[in-house]
């Protein structure tokens, strides 16, 4: 993914959403079940777009900032925590 800006001969505005946009082609759908997507709304409008770019990460392949794994969840299951000055937001 970061390679295709070095290749791209492009003003800075068209070269940026060309990679973005390359980003995201490979990226893995997020899955909300049961209430998760509504209790996630209630969430401080800081610890909502940091979720956001937390699962975005993961969506791409990259590792969460502060997680831990959760395996009695199941293989794979990650905790992805969440610090805000109001508290601290778990999503799984």
């Amino acid at each position: 993914m970061g390679q295709c800006c070095h290749r791209i001969k492009a003003p800075l505005v068209e070269h940026t959403k060309v990679c973005i946009l390359l980003g995201e082609v490979d990226s893995k759908p997020v899955e909300f079940r049961g209430s998760s997507l509504e209790d996630l709304r209630a969430f401080p409008l800081a610890a909502r777009r940091e979720v956001g770019h937390q699962l975005n990460q993961v969506q791409n392949g990259r590792e969460p900032d502060d997680w831990k794994p959760m395996n009695t969840m199941g293989q794979g299951v990650r905790e992805i925590r969440i610090r805000d000055e109001v508290g601290v937001f778990r999503v799984l």
